[in-house]
């Protein structure tokens, strides 16, 4: 099931990612520093090979979680790596064995974003050129206790800034899959903004790749029932298909946290 919905659990969908170029000591001259700085996206997830798909243990029931959104990676005066994620937690990460490893291990942050503290213990990223693969070990410290949050599988595709192009797998008419109900249509705006209609609201979008986020990063809409409120929507697309990460309050000021996949109509 694609849609998993918390008000009191909040889930980390999207913040426990990074993928980046990574080098060996030897390989630091021909791998210059802008072959993995940058932003990175998750590729889309695929529940079939589980590509993207971390797993989070809730007490003995254990939830697929896709994972969606990107990683800024940038130099360190020390010759280390920083990662700043999407959801506003910053990483630390060292060059080994011709990968990136979190360093040290065992890094915690408060999401502010999903409003949950986690630890990351294991975080491996490595790859060539324009794609990267990663495995991750984490602890979401949940209200009812720690619980474990695994990615095995995770792929990411580096991005540019500034990508127009990028908008057009995103716009058009989208349906949700089961048990998810409704539809969304996305048109262009300018540049590489788009803006998603749905149920009356409108929501402003950057596209980059394939994934596109809410920017500005909060944003609200006045509905009958009551202002629905966005801190988080993040979409990765290849152009026919969907995968979405919502984070918000609704009309009836509880928080939500969603996640689904949509088809493509036209």
């Amino acid at each position: 099931m694609w849609l998993k919905r918390a008000r009191k659990l909040s889930i980390p969908l999207i913040v426990l990612a990074a993928a980046a170029l990574l080098t060996t000591s030897s390989q630091a001259a021909a791998h210059p520093l802008t072959d993995y700085e940058g932003r990175w996206n998750y590729d889309l997830p695929d529940l079939s090979t589980n590509k993207n798909i971390a797993t989070l243990d809730v007490g003995g029931t254990v939830l697929r979680v896709p994972q969606v959104g990107d990683i800024v990676l940038t130099s360190a005066d020390d010759g280390g790596v920083i990662g700043r994620t999407d959801v506003g937690c910053t990483w630390r990460f060292a060059r080994k064995s011709g990968a990136l490893e979190l360093d040290p291990p065992n890094q915690r942050c408060f999401n502010p974003t999903f409003r949950v503290s986690y630890t990351i213990t294991r975080w491996t990223i490595a790859g060539t050129g324009r794609h990267a693969s990663e495995s991750l070990v984490a602890i979401s410290h949940q209200p009812t206790g720690d619980r474990p949050f695994i990615l095995e599988n995770g792929a990411r595709t580096k991005a540019p800034e500034h990508d127009p192009h990028a908008t057009r797998d995103f716009t058009g008419r989208w349906r949700y899959e089961s048990p998810e109900q409704g539809e969304i249509a996305i048109t262009r705006d300018y540049g590489n903004r788009i803006t998603a209609h749905e149920g009356g609201c409108t929501w402003g979008l950057v596209a980059r790749g394939g994934t596109a986020r809410l920017d500005p990063p909060a944003q609200s809409c006045t509905t009958p029932a009551g202002p629905i409120v966005l801190r988080l929507w993040t979409i990765a697309s290849d152009s026919t298909r969907q995968v979405t990460s919502r984070v918000g309050t609704d009309a009836q000021g509880r928080d939500f946290s969603v996640s689904g996949a949509l088809n493509r109509i036209r």
